[in-house]
């Protein structure tokens, strides 16, 4: 998967608190993360780093994200 491929690649800094897990797949498809506390919080804060070149410029719900 992409997204874990980011995860594990991107240089989260010494503030950023815990490095999120993998997201399994199976997960995904059930639409519920499981994640700890901290870990969720750094995922939400570096999420649009992450993926912000997968998505159309002109999406209207990335503009709320971003």
């Amino acid at each position: 998967m992409k997204l874990n491929f980011r995860l594990d690649m991107f240089s989260y800094g010494p503030i950023d608190g815990d490095k999120p897990i993998p997201i399994a797949e199976d997960r995904v498809k059930k639409g519920k993360l499981r994640m700890a506390g901290r870990e969720m919080l750094c995922f939400v804060k570096n999420f649009a780093v992450l993926v912000r070149d997968l998505i159309p410029i002109d999406n209207p719900y990335w503009k709320l994200y971003s």
